[in-house]
């Protein structure tokens, strides 16, 4: 154990003097808080096109309109995307001929948001609406400042600054695996395999530093943004901790499996960034899964990082621990299945 604990400490000098991993470690979660932060708070007042008739005390109306961010406006339904274009309306929300119909028969709509950018107004009229489609559905009673209030919440700076975290997970953990992938182009591994350290330890020392590191880089992120910059997870620390701990859990196995597959340090580190930004997008922590088409919706399934946001939706919507379980254990499935992959592979590196 002790000679484990030499190769951990060992581990940690190599990684502090590393840049990369400093960028990693803090630069990218704080980045991505301190920028979801900035993104909601500027919205400016916008202008909404929508091609149906309300009454003017009708509930969906106060609903999109008592939050001092947005005026509605009627358009026929083939002018609206023209006059987005046109700079004539900011945003344009199409609804079917016979929604009420929809509503009231409980049946969901299929309702159109347009924007000519994806910012954070767009995202907050979506969720908005959906708010609205949903209270109406389960006949659940909310005043319209709780209709703005749980949509401003869902938002966003959580899931947004979750996705950063992911990100900074992912390039982490690559970092710390890319370890080994070092040893053995500097034959350090060899001389280790051949004095009186077993491989077993030397293995174990690995995992021991990324799994403390893990804690360490997780803790820190929710201390900071819960107590510095006081953000509301709406979840228990604990359970946050939880679920993005199974995440760090399961990209380690994707980064060996990845590491695997490209043995260059630059094009590793790229190949890891690149894989890090591009599947936290998908994943859904920048944008909602209903502003995706069905297929990328459906493609997302196969991200990692989509059953971190929809574990956490689900802890925000009120419903217990135990009902995430499954969206843990496919994770871990996703850890297990990469580092499968790339044992296979680097058991021949090795030799």
């Amino acid at each position: 154990m002790l000679i484990c604990f030499n190769i951990f400490l060992n581990n940690i000098k190599r990684l502090i003097t590393e840049p990369l991993v400093i960028i990693f470690v803090a630069v990218i979660p704080l980045f991505g808080v301190t920028w979801a932060m900035l993104l909601i708070s500027n919205s400016d007042f916008v202008d909404v096109a929508i091609n149906y008739r309300f009454s003017e005390n009708h509930r969906f109306v106060r609903v999109i309109t008592n939050n001092n961010k947005f005026s509605l406006y009627y358009c026929d339904e083939k002018d609206i995307e023209s006059s987005i274009k046109n700079g004539i309306y900011d945003l344009g929300i199409i609804l079917p001929k016979d929604f009420e119909f929809k509503m009231e028969n409980n049946i969901k709509p299929n309702i159109k948001i347009l924007s000519l950018e994806n910012g954070s107004l767009p995202i907050y009229l979506r969720f908005l609406v959906e708010e609205y489609v949903y209270s109406k559905k389960l006949n659940i009673p909310k005043t319209d400042i709780a209709f703005c209030r749980s949509a401003y919440n869902n938002i966003s700076i959580q899931k947004i600054s979750i996705g950063f975290m992911m990100m900074s997970i992912l390039m982490f953990v690559g970092s710390n695996i890319y370890l080994i992938i070092e040893d053995r182009r500097k034959n350090i591994i060899f001389r280790i395999l051949d004095s009186p350290i077993h491989k077993y330890e030397y293995i174990f020392g690995n995992i021991l530093t990324t799994s403390i590191l893990g804690i360490i880089h997780i803790g820190v992120f929710l201390f900071f943004s819960t107590i510095v910059l006081n953000i509301d997870w709406k979840v228990s620390n604990i359970n946050m901790f939880i679920i993005l701990y199974v995440f760090y859990i399961s990209s380690i196995g994707i980064n060996i499996g990845l590491i695997a597959l490209v043995k260059n340090k630059d094009l590793y580190i790229i190949s890891n960034v690149i894989i890090s930004i591009f599947s936290s997008i998908m994943g859904g922590s920048c944008f909602s899964y209903s502003l995706m088409g069905k297929n990328l919706e459906r493609t997302s399934n196969f991200f990692p990082q989509k059953w971190v946001i929809i574990s956490y939706e689900k802890l925000v919507d009120g419903e217990s621990f135990d009902k995430v379980l499954i969206n843990l254990i496919i994770l871990i499935l996703f850890g297990i299945v990469f580092s499968n992959i790339g044992t296979k592979s680097l058991k021949n590196y090795f030799e």
